[in-house]
């Protein structure tokens, strides 16, 4: 029985076949890949939260302990060049509207 590949996966491979991946179940987390100043090739880029999300599906608590599991555990590994990177996703500020001078 050959089990898939998640497409996340192939496509991150395709741009660096050395990439490394975080197994047990986080590829749904995988958004891409991402550029660091002097390394050789692109990593896999995992979206944070949603990487929380998926150790709290596995059994975890609370989100302190999925946070404190995933500090200790997933970003404590680093296993060279192409060690993945997690990216937080910030929302935009709104823009600030410039108020109209009123002429005399």
């Amino acid at each position: 029985l050959r089990m898939a590949i998640h497409p996340m996966r192939v496509a991150v491979s395709e741009e660096n076949p050395d990439a490394l991946f975080c197994d047990g179940g986080f590829d749904d987390a995988i958004i891409g890949t991402a550029e660091r100043f002097g390394f050789p090739a692109p990593v896999a880029a995992y979206d944070y939260d949603k990487f929380i999300r998926l150790i709290r599906r596995g059994g975890v608590e609370s989100d302190e302990e999925a946070v404190e599991y995933f500090q200790f555990n997933v970003i404590g590994a680093w296993v060279g060049d192409n060690t993945p990177v997690f990216i937080r996703r910030l929302s935009s500020p709104k823009p600030k509207t410039k108020s109209k001078k009123s002429s005399s």
